[in-house]
């Protein structure tokens, strides 16, 4: 009998067809993820952008862009729930300032 390579019985069939099954399960699942993450950043790019045009559109930005952030933060914290806080929104517009230069979509 040959030691090198073992006879392939039922419980080796398995165990390698589990192995294939896990790693396409696994590489799906990071792809999802990665999927996600890139169509939250482009999300939170385009919001930052429109905060930064609404907030100059002729208005005092201290005075304006604090209410308009307030309620935009009151709004989608109704729709969406925790994650768009006053800070998240000032954080999101930072995020566009910071990256405004690149093309991330051409969603107007």
């Amino acid at each position: 009998m040959n030691t090198l390579n073992p006879p392939v019985g039922k419980d080796n069939e398995i165990d390698i067809l589990f192995q294939k099954a896990s790693f396409y399960v696994d590489e799906a699942r990071n792809r999802v993820q990665r999927s996600i993450n890139f169509e939250m950043v482009q999300a939170y790019w385009f919001i930052g952008r429109d905060i930064i045009t609404a907030e100059q559109k002729g208005h005092s930005r201290a005075s304006y862009g604090s209410q308009l952030l307030h309620e935009l933060s009151n709004r989608l914290t109704q729709k969406y729930g925790r994650g768009f806080s006053v800070s998240t929104l000032k954080d999101i517009r930072q995020f566009y300032l910071t990256y405004k230069d690149i093309e991330i979509g051409s969603q107007s």
